[in-house]
């Protein structure tokens, strides 16, 4: 008898030990097809393929950091159209602990279309049961999420959850029917997103991105995104929404081209019982409109600004296009860390509370009678992995911001300070773009260099 329980004991420790192993799926199939046997550690469908779902439904039941790659068959670009929505990863199942890396080739290789029509997001994530591993998803374009509640292209949420998103691109989902976050949902969770594409997706709120949790956001652009009310590249909610604190950290970033039927073109803290916490460093805002309101707009709460930009932004109500706080209404306020440029800001109108002064911090403030132009070229291809607005000749971004806080790149990845206006000194740019001296162009340092080195060759020594 205590053989025959020590042996079950062993057998049990063995199976035990082999199911939180880390799994590594494969997925070599562009269908949709569900995993035939989910939890016996093989990603198969009826057909013998691992599909996404297949494998998506194996790292559900099974414990360990899993890891789902692809190999997919033909040339690409691949697309993986889904004839109803994933399941989502669940990052806690079936123990706590668990972790998942799920690691496409590109997001030029590789798009995941829900086709406007699946009854969720695109991808989600969720984790409310307990710590856990992180969530890591890189190398995908996310598109066609329909109609519906949040998150249409991809939903991160959980008070547990920790997730990674890197090399994405979330492209065209949701619609004015889908409540909060067109592109991207963050609620309660813990989130880093980094060089990443989000554009043309659309929401009631949050076209671009709902933050209903903490985000730090790296290195990526927003553009073209719609919200029917408010928020159209980025919208932080009310606390009751999210959790106690929703905070944003983005450095580096675009906000460029979003258009809000409300208030909130760009990056919108919205009115409620604790507001938000934001830091804005490096983000350049422009060529935002919205009716109401400002594409940089505080109801409720406090964003901190470092080296931005928020300039050539359009109100058809004729308020405050680039910077709206409404400190003395509402709570929201904007607190310069210096090396900002704002177009304009009218103390008069409503949201004027801004709180950003010319001449101060070396910041550049302009009037409504006096706007300051940036003079940033369009939005293009200028190296890097994300689309961005590089500096014209002679803006005033350039060699420009504070030294304090300089980020050490920028966001297409060009390290900071550089010498862009060519004067013998690199100083660091406002915005998200660092120009480099033109090509050919010897800076002074260089010159005289060359000269020392022409006048000994001269002397032939």
């Amino acid at each position: 008898m205590w053989r025959r329980s020590c042996r079950a004991a062993i057998l049990a420790a063995i199976v035990l030990a082999r199911s939180a192993l880390a799994a590594d799926f494969v997925v070599d199939s562009t269908g949709d097809e569900p995993d035939l046997v989910p939890g016996n550690g093989l990603c198969a469908t009826a057909s013998g393929a691992c599909t996404l779902r297949a494998a998506i439904e194996e790292v559900n039941e099974l414990d360990g950091d899993d890891r789902i790659t692809f190999d997919l068959p033909g040339p690409p670009p691949w697309r993986i159209e889904l004839a109803t929505a994933l399941p989502a990863i669940e990052a806690a199942v079936p123990t706590i602990g668990s972790g998942l890396v799920l690691e496409g080739p590109g997001p030029d290789l590789l798009v995941i279309d829900g086709k406007q029509q699946i009854a969720g997001p695109v991808l989600w994530a969720f984790n409310s049961r307990g710590p856990a591993g992180t969530v890591t998803i890189r190398g995908l374009t996310l598109t066609g999420g329909g109609p519906g509640f949040n998150g249409r292209g991809l939903d991160l949420g959980g008070r547990f959850l920790t997730a990674v998103v890197e090399d994405c691109a979330i492209v065209d989902n949701g619609s004015d029917e889908s409540s909060r976050g067109g592109g991207v949902n963050v609620s309660s969770a813990v989130v880093r997103i980094e060089r990443c594409e989000i554009s043309g997706n659309t929401a009631v709120l949050g076209g671009g991105i709902e933050v209903g949790g903490t985000l730090d956001l790296y290195d990526s652009t927003l553009s073209d995104n719609l919200a029917t009310t408010s928020g159209a590249a980025m919208r932080i909610p009310p606390v009751g929404e999210g959790q106690a604190l929703n905070v944003l950290r983005a450095v580096n970033v675009t906000v460029s081209g979003n258009r809000s039927l409300s208030s909130g073109s760009g990056i919108e803290c919205a009115v409620g019982a604790l507001g938000c916490m934001v830091s804005l460093e490096h983000v350049t805002i422009t060529d935002n409109e919205g009716m109401f309101g400002s594409a940089l707009e505080v109801e409720l709460g406090l964003v901190e600004l470092l080296n931005s930009i928020s300039a050539g932004n359009r109100s058809s109500a004729g308020t405050n296009p680039d910077c709206a706080a409404f400190e003395l209404t509402g709570g929201g306020a904007v607190h310069s860390l210096g090396g900002n440029l704002i177009g304009f800001i009218d103390t008069a109108a409503s949201g004027g509370d801004c709180g950003i002064v010319d001449g101060v911090d070396d910041d550049r403030v302009g009037t409504p009678a006096s706007p300051l132009d940036a003079l940033l070229d369009e939005l293009a291809d200028n190296g890097g992995p994300t689309l961005t607005h590089l500096p014209l000749a002679g803006s005033p971004a350039i060699d420009a911001g504070v030294a304090n806080g300089c980020a050490a790149t920028d966001q297409r990845g060009v390290a900071r300070p550089q010498d862009g206006d060519g004067n013998g000194s690199a100083v660091c740019d406002r915005g998200a773009v660092e120009l480099l001296p033109e090509p050919g162009v010897e800076l002074p340092a260089l010159a005289a260099l060359a000269a020392l080195l022409r006048i000994r060759r001269a002397a032939g020594d």
